[in-house]
């Protein structure tokens, strides 16, 4: 745990960090929780990390039958973080470190959440470089969440919806990928009638190359 605590430390600061300032070491407890989990409970420790990769929320005691991780879960259901990336990987991507509130971000288009992710829209679209970021962030975060259903339709109906208020326009492959999910019965294609047509149509098929 020091071993990480002082990395993390060393990749907070510095003229070019890897890390955003106290992502990992204003939350040690979390630190602790998660390298109890990837010692003491290896076939757990990817369930526990896949579902905060996805929802950005722990896994559930009940989501386990191992009994001493259950009651370990339980114990420590208190102790969370909005992001497991940092103390996964000890760095944020380029997207993240460049886009302020990245997190909350991501957050919102897993929720739903029109009105947050639109102010973020907002202020991203007065920057090149941080529309640059986002059209990068979002084709991954579609790619992590690629055959969960209720995810990837909060993402795609939530970016398109703000994108739209917005006025702002991301690049072909964003507008490619989304057809080709609209396109698949795999992902949204067997729901496609609950998408809003003017969002098919004027926002997606109007923007993809001819194929």
């Amino acid at each position: 745990m020091l071993a990480h605590f002082l990395l993390a430390q060393e990749r907070e600061s510095g003229s070019k960090p890897l890390l955003a300032p106290k992502a990992i070491t204003a939350n040690v407890s979390f630190l602790a929780k998660f390298l109890v989990i990837r010692q003491h409970f290896t076939e757990e420790f990817e369930t526990f990390c896949k579902s905060y990769l996805t929802t950005a929320k722990g896994v559930k005691d009940e989501d386990t039958k191992d009994d001493k991780f259950q009651n370990f879960l339980r114990a420590t259901k208190l102790i969370t973080t909005k992001d497991i990336r940092p103390f996964l990987y000890l760095k944020l991507s380029e997207e993240e470190l460049i886009i302020p509130g990245a997190d909350e971000l991501e957050v919102a288009l897993l929720d739903n959440n029109v009105e947050l992710v639109e102010e973020k829209i907002k202020a991203i679209k007065q920057d090149p470089e941080q529309t640059t970021s986002f059209n990068r962030l979002i084709l991954s975060l579609i790619d992590r969440n690629r055959g969960r259903y209720i995810p990837l339709s909060n993402i795609v109906s939530s970016s398109l919806v703000a994108l739209q208020r917005q006025s702002l326009e991301l690049n072909t492959p964003f507008y490619n990928k989304i057809a080709d999910l609209f396109n698949d019965d795999m992902e949204l294609g067997a729901q496609l009638e609950n998408f809003e047509p003017s969002l098919v149509f004027n926002e997606v098929l109007s923007r993809c190359n001819e194929r």
